[in-house]
Parts: structure tokens; C-alpha cells; sequence
């Protein structure tokens, strides 16, 4: 049986192909509220409770008082082995005042992003480091009964 050059080639490159398409994937991350129930929200007139029942509860909160509602939408694209790149992001931060009724409503992107370096340092500790040996054999007569 003879194979014709040409047809191996172009069978070689159509494999390539189907599995560079198969690789792809594009995942969503968080929920991010509908434009129409955003435009609901008034300043100063809405509370907490009521934008978590118009928009949902939200992502995440901030521990700071005065507190802030945070929803979070991220499009991630993975191709093959790759690591994952976000490729679209949209934030909204609903701050609130002291009395609890909404104080800004702020909108951002991707492009609002900052990176974050993380610091290499260790903080040291006021104890001793134990060997395996130590920390498997260290409690060894320690147990009581009740």
C-alpha cells in the first residue's frame, strides 16, 4: 500500500489543527449583576439589605468599617498546558456610610488592575525548628486520659 506525500502532510496538519481548537477553553469566574438592576441603585436612598436583595449577595465584603460590597466577574482563556490569562474583568464596588445607605458606586476593568509584588521576607519565629524525628517522636507519653 502506498501513502501519497501530500495526503500525510495534510492529514499531520489537520490533527494539529482539531487539537490546537480542542485546547481552548474559556471559563467564566464570579457573577457579575445585569447593567438594568445596577441602574437601579440610588445614592444615599438604598441600604445594605436592599442592594444585596436587588443585586445579590456579593462576592465579597470589606472588613473596613465603613463596609463595601464587592462583585467580581473574570473571562479567563486557557489554551492547552498554558497557564490561564484573564482576558476581561469588571468590578463594582458599592461603598456605604455610616448610616448604611450607599455612598459610591464605583465600575472597574481590567485595565484598573495594579500588580501585586509579594514580599519574599519570612517573619522568624520565637520557637526552635524540629527535625522529622523531633516532631514525629515528641508526643510520645504526652497523651492523657480522661
Amino acid at each position: 500500500m502506498k501513502i501519497y506525500m501530500p495526503f500525510y502532510i495534510l492529514g499531520i496538519g489537520f490533527a494539529c489543527f482539531c487539537t490546537s481548537l480542542s485546547g481552548c477553553v474559556r471559563t467564566q469566574i464570579g457573577d457579575y449583576p445585569p447593567e438594568e438592576r445596577i441602574a437601579l441603585l440610588k445614592k444615599g436612598v438604598h441600604s445594605d439589605e436592599q442592594v444585596a436583595r436587588i443585586l445579590g449577595s456579593p462576592a465579597t465584603t470589606t472588613v473596613f468599617a465603613p463596609p463595601s460590597f464587592v462583585y467580581v466577574k473574570a473571562m479567563q482563556e486557557r489554551t492547552a498546558f498554558m497557564p490561564p490569562k484573564t482576558v476581561e474583568r469588571k468590578v463594582l464596588v458599592v461603598s456605604f456610610d455610616n448610616s448604611g445607605k450607599i455612598k459610591d458606586i464605583q465600575t472597574l476593568s481590567l485595565q484598573d488592575g495594579q500588580k501585586v509584588s509579594f514580599s519574599e521576607q519570612h517573619t522568624p519565629t520565637a520557637e526552635k525548628e524540629l527535625s522529622i524525628m523531633e516532631q514525629l517522636l515528641g508526643n510520645i507519653g504526652r497523651f492523657s486520659d480522661y
